[in-house]
């Protein structure tokens, strides 16, 4: 009776399988921290908007906001910088400098914000100008207005350009070498069976 070799299929297959396992294994290490890469960005801005918001909303002068604001230009300073708008989404204060003028926002996100409180989203105002913002509206006896906060988004991406080389070179290493072994237990088992079949 000869002796009958397992065929590379069922090696194959059983590689596939640890493939996907060891694929949702990576892909959970590289979710789980590349939100918390994303969600950090949020920090300071939702702190300093809720914070002047509240104040705004005691009666804090807009004058006294626009005096302590120092202007930058937003596509190259990391520094965190302030808009505030009244309640139509008119820009009446800001450190937020582009292309020399202060830059504008689209009508959804102030009506966002004016349902929800608060928005935050990733904000991009020309291309390659990345930023993180939270948008925190608010009320007086009177009216009410909006707070922005916003902060480039650069460091977070470059450190997530460098999470894709973190993880996806050890993934791609321990799928190749699964393979090589697969190949090798195939040959392995590919040599029994000749050596048991000479015998006969």
């Amino acid at each position: 009776m000869l002796h009958k070799t397992t065929s590379f299929l069922y090696y194959f297959v059983r590689w596939v399988i640890m493939s996907v396992i060891i694929t949702m294994i990576f892909g959970t290490i590289y979710l789980a921290v590349q939100q918390n890469y994303r969600l950090s960005a949020y920090d300071p801005q939702i702190q300093i908007s809720e914070d002047l918001a509240d104040a705004l909303a005691s009666g804090l002068p807009i004058d006294n906001v626009k005096n302590n604001l120092n202007t930058m230009d937003i596509a190259k300073s990391l520094n965190t910088f302030i808009m505030v708008f009244d309640d139509t989404g008119a820009s009446v204060a800001s450190s937020a400098l582009l292309n020399n003028t202060t830059p504008s926002l689209s009508a959804g996100i102030f009506s966002y914000a004016k349902k929800n409180g608060q928005d935050k989203l990733t904000w991009q105002p020309q291309k390659g100008v990345r930023h993180a913002i939270v948008l925190t509206h608010y009320k007086t006896a009177t009216s009410g207005g909006f707070v922005l906060v916003g902060r480039s988004l650069r460091e977070i991406e470059m450190r997530e350009s460098l999470l894709n080389l973190q993880v996806g070179l050890p993934w791609l290493a321990v799928i190749v070498f699964t393979f090589l072994i697969a190949v090798l237990m195939y040959l392995l088992s590919k040599g029994k069976g000749e050596n048991k079949s000479s015998t006969l």
